[in-house]
């Protein structure tokens, strides 16, 4: 057997493990071109190196760090294989699920995740960059039995006691999420944000990538307060707003972003409402006390009773999120916005109609419809969403220049 095909079934037993777990039934099997691309990359031997091969190594690792904060992920392509081939090292093979990332690639992430969690049983951010990842796709519980795999080898570790505490977090009905140890998160690319930026609501990017629908937990912003959205990938764009709709405890806002964010795919939405019962996902933001770009977290479940003709109830129990989640149905088209709830429904949702009603006569461009299509995995469902969900920050004050380097991997001490 094939390194190709075996790193193929990797990627589909990670999908299947995946829509198992959620208690679906798998969708068509997909065609080979469709699968996720993976190429499992010549990796060199283990056990230290000569000293100037491992000077060339680390040097080669710092181009490719140099690179995804300067938002190319493809350049870091190139140096990352070269790395590889020199030495099968943990630090390369995590450095390589973050470009992967980067590049919205999430299942052949996840794939390479569960790769360098086994081959590097040692290294602890390996077993929790993989725990997580399967994490915000929509599988807490296969994730917690991967830290518990850890904690067998290493008990007392830092790293992973840090991810099993802030997954504990995702579940519903937690009052407030803790991020991960380390930097489990995009890459911060992009319009760069103050350390006073705070995150505010999150929201959609709209068809064409230069408009997006936003919910904000409270008012407005106020003139001249400056406001970001950035999305699942890391790429922060400064946004205006065109039109503001203020409610009981939230605000829509629509606005336009000073750069177009690009799209990996187009928008499609539904044609009608979602209607009560059918299975649906939730891809939104969590709550976090700073600006620190983190990846969306997927929930799956089923969508509540109407409520009127402009809200419905969710029926998806989410933890502490942000209002503006993006819901999406089984086939990935676009059903509404999250709302904060209230004693009638803990969360609700703004469904498509309402959405088209703030839109107006921009409503068919910016939220084009799509006929019903074939049933999607969480973790396919999730890699199409990673463009398309923004968080929202705002902030007093003007963008710094400097952007945060990207960490160096450290060994747990044995």
């Amino acid at each position: 057997m094939t390194r190709r095909l075996r790193a193929r079934l990797r990627a589909a037993a990670a999908a299947a493990l995946l829509c198992g777990a959620a208690g679906l039934a798998p969708a068509q099997p997909l065609a080979p071109a469709e699968l996720p691309r993976f190429a499992q990359p010549v990796l060199g031997p283990r056990g230290p190196l000569p000293p100037d091969q491992e000077a060339g190594r680390q040097q080669l690792l710092a181009q490719a760090r140099q690179a995804l904060q300067a938002g190319d992920a493809e350049a870091a392509q190139a140096p990352l294989d070269r790395a590889a081939a020199l030495q099968h090292a943990a630090d390369t093979e995590l450095l390589m699920v973050q470009q992967m990332m980067q590049r919205g690639a999430y299942r052949q992430a996840l794939a390479f995740a569960a790769h360098a969690a086994g081959a590097h049983a040692d290294v602890p951010q390996a077993r929790a960059l993989y725990a997580w990842l399967a994490a915000v796709g929509g599988q807490p519980a296969f994730a917690d039995a991967q830290l518990g795999l850890g904690l067998q080898r290493l008990p007392d570790d830092a790293v992973l006691l840090g991810t099993r505490q802030a997954l504990a977090t995702l579940q519903a009905g937690q009052p407030q999420a803790l991020p991960p140890p380390g930097a489990l998160g995009p890459v911060a690319t992009g319009a760069v944000l103050p350390a006073g930026a705070r995150p505010v609501g999150s929201g959609l990017l709209l068809a064409g990538g230069q408009q997006a629908l936003l919910v904000l937990a409270g008012p407005a912003p106020t003139a001249g307060q400056p406001l970001w959205v950035r999305d699942g990938l890391g790429r922060s764009r400064t946004a205006a707003p065109v039109q503001a709709w203020p409610g009981k405890g939230q605000t829509v806002v629509w606005v336009r972003l000073a750069d177009a964010l690009p799209e990996a795919a187009p928008l499609a939405s539904s044609s009608a409402a979602g209607f009560a019962g059918s299975p649906a996902v939730v891809v939104g933001h969590l709550q976090a006390a700073g600006p620190q770009p983190a990846w969306p977290v997927l929930h799956l479940g089923f969508l509540g009773r109407p409520m009127g003709e402009a809200v419905q109830a969710l029926g998806i129990g989410l933890p502490a999120e942000q209002p503006g989640g993006a819901v999406f149905d089984m086939a990935g088209r676009l059903l509404g916005l999250t709302l904060p709830g209230d004693a009638a429904a803990p969360d609700r949702l703004l469904p498509l109609p309402a959405l088209r009603a703030l839109l107006g006569e921009q409503a068919p461009a910016l939220l084009p419809t799509a006929p019903p299509g074939p049933r999607r995995t969480p973790d396919e469902l999730y890699e199409q969403a990673l463009p398309r969900v923004l968080q929202v920050l705002a902030g007093e004050g003007q963008p710094t220049a400097d952007q945060p380097a990207l960490p160096v991997l450290r060994k747990a001490a044995r």
